[in-house]
């Protein structure tokens, strides 16, 4: 007999993210081509009813009961959409987060590997680089416009 019989790790690989969002993805189509037709029939089963309450009660009985089923049906249905659709913005959100906090691990390795082994000429470019955005910083103030002079331009496209 096989020890591992509850051991699915040992036969199966785990599957990505991505492979378990695209199943949760296919697995809400089918619930709403379902969803779809279970709708079709309640109402074929409403005219049905409506059609055959006059003639033959038994027969609008049935289709109202078979209605009714459906119905359940449906709200059940809803139900698995949801859960389906909840399932997979919580995996696609886990993705992202994963994927956040992988890109800090890097930073964080990067920060390392500048503190671990600091070198002069990488300190002075270190260094210098605050100053030379501070020059452009500066610079900037070419580029600043005056407010009256806006004003007195806007007054005379309007004229």
């Amino acid at each position: 007999m096989d020890d591992n019989f509850c051991d699915k790790t040992t036969s199966e690989k785990a599957e990505t993210p991505q492979e378990l969002i695209l199943k949760l993805r296919k697995g809400e189509r089918i619930m709403l081509t379902t969803q779809a037709y279970i709708e079709k029939n309640i109402q074929q089963n409403a005219v049905e009813a409506r059609a055959k309450v006059k003639a033959n009660v038994h027969d609008a009985l049935a289709a109202l009961e078979r209605k009714l089923i459906l119905e359940k049906r449906l709200k059940r249905c809803d139900g698995i959409i949801q859960t389906l659709e909840f399932e997979r913005q919580l995996l696609e959100n886990a993705k992202t987060d994963a994927e956040v906090l992988q890109a800090m691990d890097t930073a964080v390795k990067a920060l390392k590997l500048v503190n671990i082994d600091p070198d002069p000429n990488d300190l002075e470019i270190l260094v210098r680089t605050p100053a030379d955005d501070d020059v452009s910083v500066s610079n900037m103030e070419e580029y600043t416009v005056n407010q009256e002079e806006l004003l007195s331009e806007l007054r005379e496209l309007q004229k």
